[in-house]
């Protein structure tokens, strides 16, 4: 089992409205923005999530979504299982009755059935309450949402396969796969060249992304905390390694991506950022 990335942005969505319940009516654009989506990509989910009641939407000018019901009502199961279609281990347990010709025979079922009550259970006792209980941090008062963090934004990309991506926008250069953009020319030239490869043009370039990322660690920079605080920076691989190539001073493998949960120390002076470790498992 392998949650889509419509599975993952819907939950962060539902998330997104639970934590802003007291705006109101939410448009898109402002969640798309926080949560550094594609609002077009939300725009396909909404119609799922409409089908769990779990919506509320109301349009013209002030439109937007809310949550119809409380956090503690919406399950991460029931958002998951509208997406997925089924969270079920192997396909013989997608339907009721089980439709293999085998099942009364098949000595592994009691396996399959077991997984399948644990994923289900699991999922089905963590609600949207529990998710934003999880996520106190008592050492933060007010925590600032930017958009200035998110990963590259792909445009017209998101959330397709991004081996066929990359192929598109290097192929016609002679170069098929990111790992062969970046070994001849560099990770800024492969979004250069995405976004020639994006039809609408809406991915971000390197010029565009580093516009974008530079205001986040001014954020940082700028804000009143002590100078030898540690910020808890999450973001994804190609993140990494875009800043890696900028302030790694060429000492870094830029070809191989860096290992899920891995740690990198970035140092954060008034002019420049330094790199005093990367990808730490």
């Amino acid at each position: 089992m392998k949650i889509s990335t419509k599975g993952r942005y819907a939950l962060r969505m539902v998330i997104d409205l639970a934590e802003h319940a007291d705006d109101g009516f939410i448009s898109l654009k402002d969640i798309a923005a926080r949560q550094g989506l594609s609002k077009k990509y939300l725009e396909q989910i909404v119609p799922l999530l409409n089908k769990t009641g779990m919506l509320s939407t109301t349009r013209g000018y002030q439109g937007g979504y809310k949550l119809a019901k409380s956090p503690s009502e919406c399950t991460v199961g029931a958002i998951l299982q509208t997406t997925e279609g089924s969270l079920a281990p192997v396909s013989c347990l997608e339907h009721t009755p089980n439709p293999c010709e085998r099942c009364s025979a098949c000595d592994t079922l009691p396996v399959w059935e077991g997984l399948n009550r644990v994923i289900m259970d699991y999922l089905d006792g963590i609600t949207i309450q529990t998710i934003l209980d999880m996520n106190q941090a008592d050492s933060v008062k007010q925590p600032i949402t930017a958009p200035f963090f998110r990963e590259e934004f792909y445009g017209y990309f998101e959330g397709a396969n991004m081996d066929e991506a990359w192929y598109l926008a290097g192929a016609p250069h002679g170069l098929p796969t990111f790992k062969a953009i970046v070994e001849k020319y560099s990770i800024g030239q492969a979004k250069d060249w995405l976004k020639d490869a994006d039809p609408f043009h809406h991915a971000e370039n390197n010029a565009e992304y580093w516009a974008r990322v530079d205001q986040g660690i001014d954020l940082i920079r700028h804000s009143e905390v002590p100078d030898d605080a540690n910020i808890l920076w999450v973001s994804h691989g190609n993140t990494l390694l875009s800043l890696m190539e900028r302030f790694g001073q060429g000492k870094y493998d830029l070809t191989v991506r860096p290992e899920n949960g891995s740690l990198t120390k970035l140092i954060l002076t008034d002019d420049d950022v330094e790199v005093e470790y990367y990808n730490r498992k």
